[in-house]
């Protein structure tokens, strides 16, 4: 006779695994089941991931995962529990009980493991508890399996009970490879980069990394994670720094607005989608660290922009005709069209109004924030009041 389930009830355990060995995990509960269905055994063993927020713990993200497991059942009798010797080679027995399962006190611990069948000790790992569904327990050595678990294989049932204690399929996942990629964890706090990140840009602006590169400093993000975590060597020089950056209640506010920005944003790029996915978790990795600290450009565009509504309900309208344009260059961007590339400019003036147009020749060698003033021809946008664009710019005639 198979095994059959006999409405075994199932049971299982909830752990905490990191989240890169969560589909090794999953791999293995597939393997096993595989190995029992060749067996002929009909048991059941599910890993669900939960629905639970991610853990940090010494640099690992963690996933809560549940074994579920019913294991083989015939003839009303089940396997319970397995016992092993104490690591220390002690006489007391540790049982490794299914989960769910409660086992009656007199087998917490044993003098020795003797079977109550054959009453012959055991060596290790040779005996197990079966439990009936009256209640009724028993120890019985791996040979002896065949008096109650009428099958032509006990002993290849009691291998697989082996492999389907939960405790026993979680164990070589419950700690990160030392051979894996970025082995020592690697993940940290989301919020808290962004915080550190929006403490940096408030005391010395956002620095990209093309900004960083011409002017050889680090980048905002690069910054933030130097005053976090600098080199013991080097802790004295970052303390004053690392003093006057410490993110305040305004930084922590503006990181979580940041994640509802990004949360919000509709995926029409493929930086938005990568932004996206990150702002799911509690957690980053170190490798995506840089990629999640820009997010906080969203903040600064989103405040830049309120900023120029302001403006331009305060500012004076833009009367069309050729005038004096006189500001400061906020943008230089080349247009590339079918058969040519045009250098264009957008300059921002007093008022905070914005003049777009074709860079002319004579400012050529400017540069943005460079102060600038020229006649040009100016069209307001309809859309826009506070906006313009220029066309046909000559210089000034110099004063007399």
């Amino acid at each position: 006779m198979q095994p059959h389930a006999d409405d075994a009830p199932i049971s299982g355990a909830s752990y905490l695994i990191p989240v890169d060995n969560v589909p090794a995990l999953v791999r293995h509960a597939r393997g096993l089941l595989e190995r029992a269905r060749k067996a002929g055994v009909d048991c059941a063993l599910q890993c669900r991931i939960e629905p639970r927020p991610h853990v940090l713990r010494d640099g690992d993200l963690l996933q809560w995962v549940t074994v579920l497991v019913r294991p083989p059942r015939t003839a009303g009798w089940s396997l319970a529990a397995r016992y092993d010797i104490d690591p220390l080679g002690m006489a007391a027995t540790i049982p490794h009980s299914v989960p769910g399962t409660e086992l009656p006190r007199r087998y917490w611990s044993l003098g020795g493991p003797v079977c109550e069948h054959c009453h012959t000790v055991r060596d290790r790992r040779a005996v197990f508890l079966l439990a009936h569904a009256d209640g009724r327990h028993i120890l019985v050595g791996r040979s002896c399996l065949t008096a109650f678990l009428d099958c032509p294989d006990p002993e290849r049932i009691a291998a697989l009970f082996d492999a389907l204690v939960p405790d026993g399929i979680v164990a070589r996942h419950l700690v990160r490879d030392p051979g894996a990629p970025g082995y020592g964890g690697g993940y940290l706090d989301a919020l808290d980069e962004l915080a550190w990140t929006a403490a940096i840009v408030a005391r010395y602006g956002w620095r990209s990394v093309a900004k960083a590169d011409a002017e050889h400093t680090a980048t905002a993000s690069r910054l933030a994670f130097l005053m976090e975590r600098p080199h013991p060597k080097l802790a004295s020089l970052w303390h004053a720094e690392r003093a006057a950056c410490e993110p305040a209640d305004e930084h922590r506010a503006t990181a979580r607005r940041t994640v509802k920005l990004v949360r919000a944003a509709p995926a029409d790029s493929e930086y938005l989608v990568k932004l996206k996915s990150l702002a799911g978790a509690s957690a980053v990795h170190v490798r995506d660290r840089a990629l999640w600290c820009s997010a906080i450009t969203l903040d600064i565009r989103r405040r830049a922009k309120e900023r120029e509504r302001e403006t331009a309900a305060s500012a004076p309208p833009i009367e069309p005709g050729r005038q004096v344009v006189e500001g400061r260059i906020v943008k230089l961007d080349l247009r590339d069209y079918r058969n040519f590339v045009r250098e264009v400019m957008t300059v921002q003036d007093s008022h905070g109004r914005k003049f777009w147009g074709t860079q002319p020749r004579f400012l050529y060698d400017a540069k943005e924030g460079d102060p600038v003033a020229f006649r040009a021809d100016v069209e307001p946008s309809r859309d826009n009041p506070a906006f313009a664009f220029f066309k046909r710019p000559t210089r000034l005639p110099k004063a007399a």
